[in-house]
């Protein structure tokens, strides 16, 4: 698992961006469906809070494709559905 290239975060939103990188690897490798099914719940609950605006700016910034797609799923959620 590899390290965001993002800088100038506090250390909640760092926290986060760690926690958004564990449940996207964990949806979309992890060994079982129940782990899958948990990282797909928390990431839709995420997707709805007032907290992934910012975060999903963020998360466009990731090295990696697979957290950016998220970052970018979430922005398009949030404009869709809350704007």
């Amino acid at each position: 698992m590899a390290t965001s290239s993002v800088g100038n975060r506090g250390p909640g939103q760092a926290d986060m961006v760690a926690q958004v990188e564990r449940m996207v690897y964990q949806l979309y490798q992890g060994q079982d469906s129940e782990s899958r099914s948990v990282a797909d719940q928390w990431l839709q609950s995420l997707q709805n809070s007032e907290q992934a605006w910012s975060l999903s700016w963020t998360l466009l910034q990731h090295q990696e494709v697979a957290v950016r797609n998220f970052g970018a799923l979430m922005l398009h959620n949030k404009i869709s559905k809350s704007w």
